[in-house]
């Protein structure tokens, strides 16, 4: 006989408006002075999550790529170097 689990409705709420954040900010073009790889970085997390709202079972697995996901937006993401422009217009 199978046990019926009592399952808790999971809280995803604030991954769902991290989520949309995040993309939003990708649409509005908030990264583009961001570098290719630490936004590559971005997407495969953003995607993670997103994959985990369809899936999770559990709230760990939510707070896991929530936390996860925040870190990346928050420290990973590096800033293109500034091109230099050419120091002989410049007369001092």
């Amino acid at each position: 006989m199978e046990k019926l689990q009592k399952v808790k409705a999971l809280d995803k709420s604030k991954l769902e408006k991290y989520v949309a954040e995040i993309e939003a900010k990708f649409a509005d073009g908030t990264y583009a002075n961001k570098t290719e790889e630490s936004v590559a970085v971005l997407k495969a997390d953003l995607e993670a999550a997103k994959a985990t709202l369809a899936n999770a079972t559990t709230q760990d697995e939510i707070t896991k790529v929530y936390s996860k996901l925040v870190t990346t937006a928050n420290t990973k993401l590096k800033t293109k170097p500034e091109r230099k422009r050419n120091s002989r217009s410049r007369h001092y």
